[in-house]
């Protein structure tokens, strides 16, 4: 019989102790009571650590104790990395998350602001608006071409971001979440690899 599985990049374990095979991945087999009882593996208990990372040989070799006859295929990740959170741990991380992106909110809005007034200063936006007030006569007047690039710059941002309020322009990923994606692709591979690393430390000893 063929069982397939399919296992998760990350797995956030919320008030358990345990770590189950359905908790790691998706299971697809055509009898229901094999896919239940796969599901049910327990895989490993938390110890100290709230962080572990899980091979996908290792749950092939726990699915074929179980049913030595059937064939694994593996359809996803070769490890997935387990994030324990217990009770108050993850109202604490509630908490420092919103305290983090009022923090950070605070000092890209600040440094955004600087970003906009030096590029203004260094590239001699004023007189620029002098010249084409003079260009176009219009008196003096440098609001008429101020209001202008002002909203040009709002709408630039806007349309660059494809982002504002809550709502995006369109359904295209936006240059912030395709950076997020990256960073937290790097971030799993960095714990992976030091996970794994210190396993095989612990276990060379």
């Amino acid at each position: 019989m063929d069982i397939y599985i399919k296992p998760n990049k990350k797995a956030v374990m919320k008030h358990k102790e345990s770590v189950s095979v359905g908790d790691l991945c998706d299971v697809m087999v055509n009898d229901a009571k094999i896919k239940s009882s796969v599901k049910g593996i327990t895989m490993f208990r938390k110890k100290e650590e709230n962080l572990y990372v899980v091979s996908a040989f290792d749950i092939v070799s726990e699915i074929k104790k179980l049913h030595p006859s059937s064939t694994v295929n593996n359809l996803g990740e070769m490890n997935t990395l387990v994030e324990f959170y217990q009770g108050n741990d993850l109202d604490k991380s509630k908490w420092f998350m919103w305290l983090k992106v009022a923090i950070i909110s605070v000092i890209i809005f600040a440094g955004c602001i600087t970003a906009i007034i030096t590029f203004h200063v260094e590239s001699q936006v004023q007189q620029v608006f002098d010249v084409y007030t003079r260009i176009l006569s219009v008196d003096n007047r440098r609001w008429f071409i101020e209001i202008p690039y002002s909203v040009g710059i709002a709408a630039g941002i806007i349309i660059f971001f494809n982002h504002i309020g809550g709502k995006k322009i369109t359904n295209d990923p936006t240059p912030i979440e395709v950076e997020m994606n990256t960073y937290e692709t790097e971030i799993y591979d960095a714990v992976v690899d030091s996970i794994e690393k210190q396993t095989e430390e612990e276990g060379g000893q």
